[in-house]
């Protein structure tokens, strides 16, 4: 076949034909080179770690040249890491619309995971119909629970000025700090003889272990200052902080 095939090739050479399509020589293929940065795996297994080092820290005021210098802890052989442009735009590509880059105490570009309680409800009902009672109540406690993190999260913060003396004795400004989700959850499982400062401060008290790293909570704050101004007890605010109270105040005490 090879010999037939030779002789058929140098027939046509030399009368010029055109050889038959099924008898042609196949031509290789030129492989196509794509457009956009070329990959580079070091770095996309660095950007991987930095997206869980985001998503485990997600209650601290996380920058994108923070996790650009996160990034680069991760990075192998000396591999540059994102720049902060093409980090914005990796995490924007990676998350879509679960995260908010903006703003926040006067820092630019924090990252902050949100979710709307339109899309936590959709997941809820997109779960198996078929589970066992104990099963739906757990998802549905889970599912109040993230709704109620995320209008933690909503709420606008400043850690750069302790609250006003006013605000920490103003019954109505201590309620209005809580989100309207934690205090509908916190009256419906106290007895309903449970004092409203009571309410502001376990709300409070939850809002600050949530995110220890970007809110402080007026009653948080009001007592830890109190105690260390009567006190002066180092192990008196340690203790407490043990127990989840005035986590920021604690930071900045200095003993």
């Amino acid at each position: 076949m090879g010999r037939c095939r030779r002789k058929i090739n140098l027939w046509n050479a030399g009368t010029m034909r055109q050889i038959p399509k099924h008898m042609q020589e196949p031509s290789p293929k030129v492989q196509k080179v794509g457009k956009g940065r070329p990959t580079n795996w070091t770095q996309t297994e660095a950007f991987l770690k930095t997206v869980t080092y985001l998503e485990i820290n997600d209650d601290e005021q996380l920058s994108i040249s923070d996790l650009c210098a996160k990034m680069k802890e991760y990075c192998k052989n000396k591999d540059d890491p994102y720049s902060s442009k093409y980090m914005k735009r990796k995490l924007l590509d990676h998350f879509g619309t679960s995260i908010v880059i903006a703003e926040i105490n006067g820092k630019s570009d924090v990252v902050t995971f949100k979710m709307t309680a339109s899309e936590i409800l959709h997941e809820f009902y997109n779960q198996p119909k078929d589970e066992y009672i104990q099963v739906k109540q757990k998802r549905l406690i889970e599912v109040a629970a993230k709704l109620i993190l995320n209008d933690i999260k909503s709420i606008p913060t400043n850690k750069e000025v302790y609250p006003d003396p006013s605000i920490l004795s103003s019954m109505s400004a201590n309620q209005e700090f809580l989100p309207s989700s934690l205090r509908t959850f916190l009256t419906t499982l106290l007895n309903s003889m449970t004092s409203d400062i009571k309410i502001c401060s376990i709300g409070q008290a939850v809002m600050q272990a949530t995110r220890p790293g970007v809110i402080m909570a007026p009653l948080q704050v009001g007592l830890g200052i109190q105690l260390h101004h009567h006190f002066a007890s180092k192990y008196l605010i340690d203790a407490l902080h043990t127990l989840g109270f005035f986590l920021f105040v604690r930071r900045n005490f200095e003993f």
